[in-house]
């Protein structure tokens, strides 16, 4: 009589290293990034897209409508943003404004007059500071 052995050692159980690979993990921000604007422009259907890079419509969606959502926040129309804080305009404050911009920044005195006038809607022919 011959006896069967069976050898159990090889058999391989369930464990992360068998796990489901799935592209869309191995994507990077850029990648998405790049999925999203795609997706956006129409050029490709998502089908197509999702095809092309392995990965589910479902997930494509998930990317155009993240990319939308950041699109309409950005340009969104709301009212004018809350004052975070005011600042006493003094002519010391001034003075150390103009000092900052010449010296720090390295603006001309031109690119001095023209930020007061922007900012501040404030032009003098004459300046004097003493």
């Amino acid at each position: 009589m011959t006896t069967l052995t069976i050898d159990i050692t090889s058999a391989t159980s369930p464990s992360k290293e068998t796990s489901f690979f799935c592209p869309a993990k191995q994507l990077d921000k850029k990648q998405r990034q790049d999925l999203a604007e795609q997706a956006l422009s129409g050029t490709e259907s998502i089908s197509e897209l999702a095809k092309a890079n392995k990965i589910s419509r479902k997930f494509i969606y998930e990317q155009k409508n993240k990319a939308q959502t950041g699109i309409n926040e950005a340009f969104a129309d709301d009212t004018p943003s809350d004052v975070l804080f005011y600042i006493p305009v003094t002519k010391t404050w001034l003075v150390q404004v103009v000092l900052e911009l010449v010296l720090v920044c390295h603006s001309s005195f031109r690119g001095v007059i023209v930020f007061f006038r922007d900012i501040f809607g404030m032009v003098q022919n004459k300046v004097t500071l003493s």
